[in-house]
């Protein structure tokens, strides 16, 4: 059956373009398409992909989002997103310049809170107003709203793309100037924003100075400081109790579930190079703005001689958090090379002497 996946898709899409297929007969070729998919080979899968591609671009939005999801659906059943990249990058460049512009007319209007409300009551209020805001704004700026309507039905098929396209993703990091100024605005951007900032074989270097152990090595699919932290509890040498279970592991490392009821405990704070006295030594009590928060992510910490550098310190209070990963399809890995005492007095003299730079 796997030799009909590209007819399946052909059929789909032609259905979608017609826009006169009910919804039971959409779903009837959305079902034919994934019984089709396994065992394709690789260039049935690439005719398939192709094909699916052109609905991202389709002038009804629904049946965009049926092309985008079917789309997404196979790429997390494993297969080769290469095809899909061009198209769907594509659609990305042509849209957020367009939802841009509307966010930039749609902000003015909003307005500030009226002074007393609670947190949780302004944030309700500016979405109000911000729905209200854009209702308006569309009228006057049909395209952009089109573009800030097809964004919206493309996003999820895109993160399922990304998740498995390391080279995708560095082309697509051109876009992050543009994904950023929709972070208030629109529902694709925080994620698509925390997608595009994730590192790929990345240089780093984590030390201990308390110990004096280090590890280096490369960082790839991490998100966020969270996922870090739980990675680095197991790479980082240890003996007696794991740090971290083999379950809370697989799940961050995208081997297992998305999120399990388990809770870390941080063994250590997370510092950039900068908390280091210029000797390279831990002062008594580091200072708190080179924390390194767990709710940030891997491309915010400083990098010394090319490798993000974290200063493993000793918790001074119990922090945890429930065991989970952003991205279900993403894998998260560190590579890592135990430092030998001599690289490591190496590692903190250099260290040392970029954090006295930054006094």
């Amino acid at each position: 059956m796997s030799s009909e996946i590209a007819q399946a898709a052909r059929f789909l899409i032609a259905g979608l373009k017609t826009g006169g297929l009910d919804e039971t007969q959409v779903e009837t070729l959305v079902r034919a398409v994934g019984a089709a998919q396994r065992g394709a080979t690789a260039e049935e899968s690439r005719a398939a992909l192709l094909k699916l591609s052109e609905g991202l671009d389709l002038p009804d939005l629904a049946s965009t989002e049926v092309a985008a999801r079917v789309l997404g659906a196979l790429i997390e059943a494993g297969h080769d997103p290469q095809p899909a990249r061009g198209p769907m990058l594509d659609c990305l460049r042509g849209v957020l310049p367009l939802c841009v512009t509307l966010a930039d007319a749609v902000r003015p209007r909003i307005g500030d809170p009226p002074p007393g409300l609670s947190e949780y009551a302004a944030g309700k209020w500016i979405g109000r107003r911000a729905n209200e805001a854009l209702e308006r704004a569309a009228q006057e700026l049909p395209e952009e709203a089109r573009a800030w309507q097809r964004l919206q039905v493309v996003w999820p098929g895109a993160i399922a793309l990304l998740s498995v396209d390391p080279e995708g993703r560095a082309e697509a990091s051109e876009l992050q100037p543009l994904v950023h100024e929709l972070l208030d605005l629109h529902e694709a951007a925080g994620w698509l924003g925390a997608m595009l900032g994730v590192l790929h074989e990345e240089p780093y270097v984590a030390i201990e100075p308390a110990t004096g152990t280090a590890i280096a090595g490369r960082m790839s699919g991490v998100v966020e400081n969270f996922q870090l932290n739980a990675l680095l509890m197991d790479a980082v040498p240890w003996t007696g109790k794991r740090r971290i279970s083999r379950n809370a592991l697989a799940v961050v490392r995208g081997d297992g579930p998305q999120q399990s009821k388990e809770t870390i405990v941080a063994t250590w704070e997370l510092h950039s190079y900068a908390v280091l006295e210029p000797d390279g030594t831990l002062p008594a009590d580091p200072d708190p703005e080179t924390l390194i928060w767990d709710e940030g992510m891997p491309a915010d910490i400083p990098v010394v001689d090319d490798h993000r550098v974290i200063v493993l310190c000793p918790a001074t209070s119990e922090r945890s958090w429930r065991v989970q990963r952003m991205f279900a399809s993403l894998p998260a890995s560190l590579t890592r090379e135990v430092l030998d005492a001599d690289a490591v007095a190496g590692w903190l003299a250099r260290i040392g002497e970029a954090a006295a730079a930054t006094r």
